[in-house]
């Protein structure tokens, strides 16, 4: 085989590759605008894969939801509730976590991890949510996350309330 037909051959498989490429990435965005969407929760993209698929649930808020033993409240700003009829098991702690509705800022475990401003306005927002919502049954899906810890998504009420929280106090940061 000549070096012409070799140089032929790459630049087919490039252009194949390309053409997969794009075609993929189309897939991918209309996928992730169909999710958006949707009324029902679906896990933020890069945590796709290691979680299960979200179950319906009720749920209320836990009296002591920010002096959680894992300390997320602190980390994260999530918030430790309690699914109403499901027995996870003894000793075993559940979490309000955003779900892909959710802006990235307000759930990205990096961002909050190293951005003090991003995670105290997380916590601020919690600490708002819990206040209004302390109280009342909530709706929401359940799932597991890849270490097996039970966690709650809930779009109609928490997702919405941290997207109107960043919008008001975070115009500018990406």
């Amino acid at each position: 085989m000549s070096t012409a037909e070799l140089i032929g051959i790459i630049c087919g498989v490039v252009v194949a590759l390309a053409a997969l490429y794009a075609l993929s990435s189309r897939a991918i965005r209309w996928i992730a605008d169909r999710r958006r969407k949707s009324k029902l929760p679906y896990h933020p993209p890069e945590f796709d894969t290691g979680r299960s698929d979200p179950q319906p649930c009720s749920f209320f808020i836990k009296m002591g939801y920010r002096s959680d033993p894992l300390e997320r409240f602190d980390t994260y700003g999530d918030i430790e509730v309690e699914v109403i009829g499901v027995n996870f098991g003894p000793n075993i702690i559940t979490y309000l976590v955003p779900s892909g509705h959710a802006d990235h800022l307000m759930r990205d475990p990096n961002i909050l991890k190293n951005n003090t401003k991003v995670r105290q306005l997380k916590q601020q927002a919690s600490v708002m949510f819990a206040q209004r919502w302390m109280s009342c049954e909530l709706k929401g899906h359940y799932c597991y996350s890849k270490d097996g810890i039970p966690i709650v998504y809930s779009r109609q009420y928490y997702d919405e309330f941290l997207n109107n929280i960043r919008k008001k106090y975070l115009k500018g940061v990406k």
